[in-house]
């Protein structure tokens, strides 16, 4: 008799385990989304809370089998961890913890977006622009991923001149590529003197910018193309002063040398923008130089000063 009525509350016992198993036991997977650069290392933590006895695990990417990281569980706290030690494009998908407490199933998917985007755009350098005269100007993004979240634009000031997106790319989405651009720019007089960058811009969906770092931008070096002086043919009566400006475009900025021709080498007069003359002398007439220099080209013009 009491075995029967043992038998009977073990059953009940079991019957109250599977009914709790299946009303409270929770599974928790965190983080839900991840935003990870190649190369880097990744953990995610499922858990199972209130299960009355031992949870058993089993991790599976959705529409493939293999999740590509490593498994480590405590059965102790319910507890098993999906660990990536170097993140590789190929780990960019969605990614199920099943759990089962008492013959109960239960489960949590992640998602884990991967990309690559580890420095900024290489932009050719130009000798120089000219008003009216077309230059190809080429910008590369090493190393991205996916290839398609990607867009580069071309930009002067806030003016977007030429945009290209990363859906156009030929190529392997499915691995780390190079992104360029090749643009063929026609300045106008009133661009001269206006810098041009490349920016490449990363955008993935429902993924916070502050997850990641969704842009970057390399302005254009190009040397002087254009160089103006005040005068190129001035007059100064002996004794008085005397300054002519000189100013050209490029980027960086070119600095200004002036010289004064005579002998067989130049001397150096000033620099700066401005050539400036106190108390003129008749030893101060001459051909003068004014160059713009900077560390992609450099450009000269002649300016005749003559004393009265």
């Amino acid at each position: 008799m009491y075995g029967n009525n043992g038998i009977i509350l073990t059953m009940c016992i079991q019957i109250l385990n599977v009914i709790s198993a299946k009303n409270f036991f929770r599974v928790e997977l965190f983080p839900l989304k991840s935003v990870a650069p190649v190369g880097s290392a990744l953990e995610l933590n499922c858990r199972v809370n209130d299960c009355p006895g031992k949870a058993s695990f089993f991790w599976s990417a959705l529409g493939d089998n293999s999740h590509g990281g490593v498994i480590e569980d405590n059965h102790t706290v319910s507890v098993s961890r999906l660990i990536f030690n170097y993140i590789l494009p190929e780990h960019s998908k969605k990614i199920l913890c099943k759990a089962q407490c008492s013959g109960q199933p239960g489960g949590k998917t992640a998602v884990v977006q991967v990309y690559s985007f580890p420095t900024d755009p290489v932009v050719t350098r130009i000798k120089h622009f000219k008003a009216n005269q077309v230059q190809r100007l080429n910008c590369t993004i090493h190393n991205i991923y996916p290839a398609e979240k990607f867009k580069i634009e071309w930009i002067r000031g806030n003016e977007t001149l030429h945009e290209v997106p990363g859906d156009s790319v030929l190529g392997d989405y499915n691995d780390v590529q190079n992104f360029s651009s090749t643009f063929n720019y026609t300045p106008s007089v009133t661009d001269l003197g206006k810098n041009i960058s490349c920016r490449v811009t990363l955008d993935l969906p429902d993924v916070p910018f502050e997850s990641y770092r969704s842009s970057r931008t390399t302005t254009l070096e190009y040397g002087p193309g254009t160089i103006n002086v005040s005068s190129n043919n001035a007059t100064v009566q002996l004794g008085e002063h005397l300054e002519i400006s000189c100013h050209a475009d490029g980027n960086p900025q070119p600095k200004i040398l002036w010289r004064k021709f005579g002998e067989s080498n130049p001397i150096a007069v000033g620099q700066n923008e401005k050539l400036v003359i106190n108390n003129a002398s008749s030893s101060q007439e001459g051909l003068y130089e004014c160059e713009a220099r900077n560390d992609v080209g450099s450009l000269q013009m002649n300016v005749t000063v003559n004393g009265r």
